[in-house]
Parts: C-alpha cells; sequence; structure tokens
C-alpha cells in the first residue's frame, strides 16, 4: 500500500471513528443546554438608547484639533445577548463618517468583547471592562485601516443616566512603549 492510500484510509477511519463518538441529541437536550443570559450584560444597559455627541480630536498626522458632532444609538439585539451601535458624525474637514460596533459578553473570558468597523475602512476587534463603584467603562482595542494599525485604548464614564463623558487615545502598531501618540479624542454624549 502506498503512503496517498494509506493516508486516504487513515481519514476515513478517523472520520468513521469520530462519526460514531459524536453525542446524538435531541431538540429538547438542546433547548436545556442553553445557558441562562449572563448578568454581567446588564452593565450595559446604562449605554442603550440614543445619544447626541460632541467631542473633538487631535490627530498628530494633521496637526490640528478637528470637532466632532454626532448621534449614536445603541440597542439590544440576539435577545439581549449583545448590544449593537450605530453612529453618523460629522469631523469638520473630514466629512461624516459612520460606524457600526458590537458589544457582548465573552462568558469564557469573563469580559467583553468588541467589534467596531466604520466608512473610512477601518476594523477595530477589543476588549471591555466595566468598574462598578466608578460607573467607567476600559476599553483596549487593535485597529486596521487604509491608514495603518494601531493600539487604542478608551474609557467612558457614566456621569449619570443622561450622561456620557469619553477618551479614545490611538498609538500606531510599532509603538508598543506608547511614545508617539496618533490621535486622541474627547468627549460627551448626552442622552436623546
Amino acid at each position: 500500500m502506498d503512503r496517498r492510500s494509506r493516508t486516504w484510509l487513515g481519514c476515513a477511519l478517523a472520520l468513521t471513528l469520530a462519526a460514531g463518538c459524536m453525542p446524538t441529541m435531541n431538540v429538547e437536550t438542546m433547548k436545556q443546554m442553553k445557558p441562562p443570559r449572563p448578568a454581567e450584560l446588564e452593565h450595559l444597559a446604562a449605554l442603550i438608547g440614543r445619544w447626541d455627541t460632541s467631542a473633538e480630536t487631535r490627530m498628530t498626522c494633521l496637526d490640528l484639533v478637528l470637532p466632532i458632532k454626532g448621534v449614536s444609538e445603541n440597542s439590544w439585539a440576539g435577545d439581549g445577548w449583545c448590544m449593537i451601535e450605530r453612529g453618523e458624525y460629522e469631523m469638520g474637514d473630514l466629512g461624516t463618517v459612520h460606524e457600526f460596533g458590537v458589544w457582548t459578553w465573552d462568558s469564557a473570558a469573563k469580559r467583553f468583547r468588541t467589534w467596531r468597523c466604520d466608512s473610512f475602512g477601518g476594523t477595530r476587534m477589543g476588549t471591555a471592562k466595566f468598574d462598578g463603584n466608578s460607573r467607567t467603562w476600559t476599553m483596549k482595542a487593535k485597529r486596521r485601516s487604509s491608514w495603518g494599525s494601531s493600539a487604542d485604548r478608551g474609557t467612558i464614564k457614566i456621569v449619570d443616566d443622561n450622561t456620557l463623558e469619553w477618551t479614545w487615545e490611538e498609538w500606531s502598531a510599532w509603538d508598543p512603549l506608547r511614545l508617539f501618540k496618533m490621535a486622541e479624542f474627547r468627549g460627551t454624549s448626552k442622552r436623546k
């Protein structure tokens, strides 16, 4: 028997064994395996709603400060298992940017996972933690866009039921010591 035949025979045997070892289930069993909604998701409730945002950004590469004005809406999705963000912001001479994001709780990692994309072609994946004592979210993310890659971090402070104060900072991905900040954002969002 040549090597190719042994490989095919080994794969067929492995698949046969795997299929025979797979547990059988029915719909009721699968329903019973569904976990309860994680209590941690309730931390996102303070962010749910429609928000007017006023902010500014300092971008090192442009050597100027850009005003930001816009509206975002955060809502539950997936039967309350995740939060969806949709935003539209005017950024001075850069024009309008549209953003879309998702937040959810990762029970295995014991942290929130975040994903975001924008109309400048940027994608961002990160994590978030909530401190209930200070009512502050702390976020970290990696971003990729046509402008390059960056390592980002920021905060969202829940000032009261109708006010959020937030910060965001970006460093080039090649700058692990964070010596050269690419951009800095600061703003306030008021519930509509």
